[in-house]
């Protein structure tokens, strides 16, 4: 590299020790140059020198936009250990693949600091039904171990659990993965990579699980005495009732669907009953690393409070500690405990633009919701928004996210398809095919799209696949869908042409 070079170094510079600034500024001096600091816009002249950038100041779009401007591109001699989080180090790592991919050339100063994601990549490339998951996760259904929340298949009952390390459901499976059996428990995560390797969760956790506990190679899993991942569902009091949600998740949802005498509605609905989902006596706080809380709705639960308290008073603070939340009401109590947790994030479950997520999330005050997530950002914990994508948001994907890119600047977006029984509220059933293609261009230009994970874009462009094909939507479906939506409206005293006018007008394909 030549001393009048623009020259651009890549790494992170968001933990406390700023490595980032140290590690470009130390180049520069070597090769005689000019450090220059930091990129915190793209719009900035750029002349002879170095200079740093990361995943955490910038978006990958906004990186890819300045990386002509420079004649070199150089990956900091930075470990792991020296990124302010595991995750910022895989970005990083899969920034670097990308740029690669795209023809970028970047030269590496030390290809050990990522070698051991590229082997984990390798082993997931090969084997097909390998997952860290059975390592490190603890979450339950039913009274009953299961893998992950895509998996409702019981691996071990709560009362016989003995020994995480040595439990013979565990060892089945986690033997059965080591030979890239695939088994009936991961069928969601095969179904995702039959579609598309990007949209993989199986992929994605492993990578992030493998950065985040250091782990080297598969040999070391057999040190792995307890879950490092622990989810909580203490109940399903709710205080709201989700179109797309069930008993399961709602105790509301389960009150007035059993009050609905409609024998036809009965046959659609999603009769999902609640069961016990374990509480946290089933942490094990030796290798804890994370702890995620979801509902019901979690904030309207006293065991939330009781879980904060104990916490407090043993001093057990310091983990990841996650909260999904609709956002509709946060108690003062609860924002003075959240204060105590330097590590707390929130999923916040939002399904449209305020008048959209108000329909879908029924009992949801879009400015009650904005205002919580804006007073917890300003106490310093971060927002991810948790999207489900559905035949009642679909047309209007593009306003959707232009919205977040204005309210929710920067926040992650999780974005999955609707799940319900007969899979009637799928995005794949909007009939008027142009209209929900126009949304979707928009969609294609917002932030959300371009600086996101890899699954929230793969699932935008399956569904722009699909409506750009000439498969037919399943009307018999559309038909069930109205018939219980139209069920829900008269019982809750609302109308959908209020609402989703242009999902009114496409009653007419089905009568």
């Amino acid at each position: 590299m030549k001393r009048d070079e623009k020259i651009l170094c890549l790494g992170d510079n968001s933990s406390n020790d700023a490595w980032a600034h140290t590690l470009t500024k130390k180049i520069a001096e070597e090769n005689e140059s000019i450090f220059r600091g930091q990129i915190n816009d793209v719009n900035q002249d750029i002349v002879a020198g170095y200079y740093h950038v990361d995943l955490v100041t910038l978006s990958e779009r906004e990186i890819l936009s300045i990386i002509q401007k420079f004649d070199d591109v150089v990956l900091l001699d930075q470990s792991i250990d020296k990124y302010s989080h595991a995750h910022v180090f895989t970005s990083t790592w899969k920034f670097i693949k990308h740029l690669k991919q795209a023809g970028h050339h970047v030269h590496v100063i030390n290809s050990k600091n990522m070698d051991f994601l590229d082997y984990w990549d390798d082993l997931l490339k090969k084997n097909k039904s390998f997952c860290l998951y059975p390592w490190v996760k603890s979450v339950s259904y039913d009274d009953h171990h299961t893998l992950c929340t895509q998996s409702m298949t019981p691996v071990t009952k709560l009362s016989d659990m003995k020994n995480w390390k040595d439990d013979p459901g565990y060892t089945v499976v986690r033997n059965k993965m080591l030979k890239g059996q695939k088994i009936p428990n991961c069928t969601a995560c095969y179904d995702q990579e039959a579609v598309g390797e990007n949209v993989s969760i199986r992929r994605h956790e492993t990578i992030e699980w493998a950065a985040l506990l250091h782990l080297k190679s598969i040999n070391e899993l057999k040190d792995i005495t307890s879950p490092s991942y622990f989810e909580l569902r203490f109940s399903n009091k709710c205080n709201i009732t989700c179109r797309s949600c069930s008993g399961h998740f709602s105790h509301l949802i389960q009150k007035e669907n059993d009050q609905i005498k409609d024998e036809k509605f009965q046959t659609i609905v999603d009769k999902q009953a609640f069961s016990s989902t374990g509480g946290d006596e089933l942490i094990q706080w030796d290798n804890i690393k994370r702890v995620y809380v979801g509902g019901g709705e979690s904030t309207v639960q006293p065991e939330l409070y009781r879980f904060m308290r104990k916490c407090i008073s043993n001093n057990n603070t310091d983990f990841e500690f996650r909260i999904g939340t609709n956002g509709v009401r946060i108690s003062d109590k609860l924002f003075d405990l959240f204060k105590h947790f330097k590590n707390l994030t929130f999923s916040l479950s939002i399904d449209g633009t305020p008048k959209v997520d108000e329909y879908i999330r029924w009992g949801t005050e879009a400015n009650d919701k904005y205002s919580n997530m804006q007073r917890l950002k300003n106490q310093g914990h971060p927002i991810a928004l948790n999207f489900v994508m559905s035949i009642w948001n679909i047309s209007h994907i593009g306003e959707i996210l232009q919205y977040f890119d204005k309210a929710y600047p920067g926040s992650p977006v999780h974005m999955n398809k609707a799940g319900y029984n007969g899979d009637i509220i799928s995005p794949f059933l909007f009939p008027d095919k142009d209209f929900v293609k126009e949304s979707i261009a928009k969609a294609k230009k917002t932030q959300v799209y371009f600086s996101n994970e890899q699954r929230t874009k793969f699932l935008i462009d399956s569904v722009d696949k699909f409506y750009s094909s000439d498969k037919s939507v399943d009307f018999e479906k559309l038909k069930k869908f109205f018939y219980y939506n139209d069920t829900l409206d008269r019982v809750r005293g609302v109308a959908l042409k209020d609402y989703i006018p242009e999902l009114e007008r496409c009653r007419k394909f089905v009568t």
